[in-house]
């Protein structure tokens, strides 16, 4: 009769404590890169870009409700929109193409979202100490700069991209901005400029802003300020240069448009046609 082993001397009491040897080895060198990617600020963002997108069906909701009757509706699906990276606009694209014909008007819309999402990721050098808004004043503003002459500090436009086109809306009135030194009451756009440029980039600010008969607060956070602004020696050469930054970006982001997602719309929307 065959002899029976006890459980601590048959093959598998003797492989077992093995492998469960090996196998703890493994999990401690597994916890060991969790802890090394959370602690190592690049690593921990490649983790996080590893995260799985946004779904195409998430991605068609949000583009049916840029029609919905509602304002708030169609105001939170473009915030949601605008939140999109770059990696994500191929399945925009996707959900666009299986989705309903749109309208001008919606057409209109996603040009402005995948415009934006383009650009942000567009790399530039910048003054990490001088925080950007990225507001371009028009002429009548800029006087009231030059002279200093108070008035509303109305966003009446925005670079593509950058933090104002993120957080703001044109036609907001901007009423004060809060930050770690406190709160800051604004009464010219020269004090806007000014208030920015104390902040670094990536701090994140409150702007008080009047939008359409309400006062919100909202969560801001700056850009770098470009180095070519950055030697401006007037503020005129820098409202030039500032031009040129937003059209070699604006430029880049039409073309990825044109060859991208204007061959999805027939016939073609007139903002494209006359670019």
């Amino acid at each position: 009769m065959k002899r029976r082993h006890r459980s601590g001397d048959d093959d598998k009491g003797v492989v077992g404590p093995r492998l469960f040897v090996v196998n703890r080895n493994r999990l401690f060198i597994s916890i060991a890169a969790i802890v090394l990617i959370c602690s190592v600020p690049r690593a921990r963002q490649a983790f996080a870009d590893s995260a799985p997108a946004v779904t195409e069906k998430q991605l068609g909701e949000w583009l049916s409700h840029l029609n919905d009757d509602r304002s708030s509706v169609r105001e939170e699906a473009r915030e949601q929109l605008i939140k999109l990276h770059r990696s994500d606009l191929l399945a925009f694209r996707r959900a666009i193409a299986r989705g309903p014909t749109l309208s001008p008007e919606q057409q209109e819309l996603v040009r402005g979202v995948v415009e934006q999402v383009y650009i942000a990721e567009i790399p530039y050098d910048g003054d990490a100490n001088r925080g950007f808004l990225g507001v371009m004043f028009d002429p009548e503003q800029q006087l009231r700069i030059l002279t200093g002459e108070p008035g509303e500090v109305e966003i009446r436009r925005c670079i593509p991209g950058l933090s104002a086109s993120r957080y703001l809306e044109v036609g907001d009135r901007v009423l004060s901005i809060t930050g770690p030194g406190g709160s800051r009451e604004l009464h010219s756009c020269k004090e806007l400029k000014a208030t920015v440029l104390e902040f670094n980039a990536k701090q994140a600010l409150t702007f008080k802003v009047l939008r359409r008969g309400r006062i919100l607060s909202l969560p801001v956070v700056l850009d770098a300020t470009p180095l070519t602004l950055v030697s401006a020696v007037t503020d005129v050469e820098s409202q030039l240069r500032l031009a040129d930054f937003l059209n070699q970006r604006q430029a880049e982001a039409d073309g990825y448009w044109n060859d991208t997602f204007a061959p999805l719309f027939d016939p073609p929307s007139p903002h494209a046609a006359n670019r």
